[in-house]
């Protein structure tokens, strides 16, 4: 699957995955950043260019105490795939599904997440939509929670 082999941004940073996996040394420290693909694909035309794109969640772990959860979307073209930006959804959330509603070209991410004012450490219980677009550019942007 493309999801598993692929390169696309993590706050800026070029992360490539081999397998579903990548990790890399973090400066001065003994610790890794893991980043692992998790599935739960999507697929439709987010870009309006009639070609189904797909969009794929995954987690990085840099060896502190959070999970870090992203979306990654690859935009299918007539000579393969390009991926957006990964776009951050939250910090020790539970990932549900994803759909993709070409008719309005956005990308409805649910997921489990904590009710305001809940600490860090309290289990996610609320859940929630994110919605994402995918800009002219290829960036991958929220448009409200």
């Amino acid at each position: 699957m493309f999801g598993k082999n692929t390169s696309f941004t993590i706050e800026g940073t070029l992360t490539t995955l081999v397998n579903g996996v990548s990790s890399a040394s973090i400066e001065n420290s003994s610790s890794r950043t893991t980043t692992r693909y998790l599935g739960g694909e999507a697929e439709g035309d987010l870009n309006g260019d009639g070609l189904d794109d797909f969009s794929f969640w995954v987690a990085q772990d840099a060896g502190a105490s959070g999970t870090f959860y992203y979306v990654v979307v690859a935009l299918q073209n007539p000579s393969g795939y390009t991926t957006t930006n990964a776009f951050l959804v939250g910090d020790r959330i539970a990932p549900e599904s994803m759909q993709i509603r070409a008719d309005a070209r956005e990308l409805h991410v649910n997921f489990i997440g904590r009710t305001r004012g809940d600490p860090m450490t309290a289990p996610p219980s609320e859940p929630k939509v994110l919605l994402l677009k995918v800009t002219p550019n290829g960036v991958l942007e929220g448009l409200m929670s």
